[in-house]
């Protein structure tokens, strides 16, 4: 059985699981939009569709190539949070 991973589109705000694709991008195509989105740590946890902050939040922490692996630390909980996160973890 092969592993599946979270995949985010940011367009439609949402995630699926998918294998990681066989040429190592991280990314796939959307299944319905047909958009790039972006493959993360199975510890992701995707918000719900309709909850645009906590999305904006995903995709400024993505972004800046934090694709939710373990950093020793929780992940921030707002947007405000995430940009004094990533400077303190700047890859």
């Amino acid at each position: 059985m092969r592993t599946l991973f979270p995949f985010a589109c940011f367009e439609c705000r949402v995630a699926f699981k998918r294998p990681w694709p066989a040429d190592r991008s991280g990314t796939r195509k959307r299944p319905r939009c047909g958009g790039p989105a972006v493959g993360l740590s199975r510890k992701f946890k995707a918000p719900a569709r309709s909850n645009v902050a906590q999305w904006e939040k995903v995709k400024f922490l993505v972004h800046h190539g934090f694709l939710f692996q373990s950093v020793g630390e929780p992940y921030p909980r707002t947007l405000r949070a995430a940009r004094e996160f990533v400077k303190k973890h700047r890859l």
